[in-house]
């Protein structure tokens, strides 16, 4: 049977959880995902983007002036940002790159938010052991993370890594 304290921890963020959720969800539904369908952002996954590209033409990822150039050929903005990620990254965004930029930053965008989904999934199994209440509080924490849909619109790869953290 559950104490009286666990119940009422469990109803005052079952129900700040439903509030933040349901903001998180207005935030997402009409800034994040509007900003992805234009494609007007996606500073970050671009940098991803071009790093690929100039590595499979031999040049190197790292070598902002080649991502910017890449960028302004292809005439989706008029520079790029520096890629700043490990070797092995560029395997994660690979498959993307066959797509054009546009439509490969609305891919990595699901991709992003089912990894999100999933990194919370996996630290809920985790925690469990904790307390009862902690999976609530985890789901409540990243209904309230305000960064979230930046990280969808700017195209990042946080949900990527934090899911592919858990999991190890």
């Amino acid at each position: 049977m559950k104490s009286w304290l666990t119940r009422w921890l469990e109803t005052v963020v079952l129900g700040g959880g439903t509030v933040a959720l349901i903001a998180h969800l207005v935030q997402v539904a009409l800034i994040a995902w509007p900003a992805i369908e234009r494609g007007v952002h996606a500073r970050d996954f671009a940098s991803y983007y071009y790093a690929v590209r100039a590595a499979e033409e031999g040049l190197d990822p790292w070598d902002k002036r080649a991502l910017s150039r890449m960028a302004r050929e292809d005439g989706t903005r008029r520079g790029g940002h520096p890629f700043l990620y490990p070797p092995p990254f560029l395997l994660l965004v690979r498959p993307f790159a066959e797509l054009g930029l546009h439509d490969a930053y609305v891919q990595w965008s699901v991709l992003s938010t089912l990894c999100g989904i999933g990194a919370v999934l996996v630290l809920s199994i985790w925690w469990r052991g904790l307390h009862p209440v902690a999976p609530l509080v985890l789901f409540t924490l990243l209904a309230c993370l305000t960064a979230a849909p930046n990280n969808l619109i700017m195209g990042q790869a946080n949900f990527e890594v934090l899911v592919l953290a858990a999991l190890a």
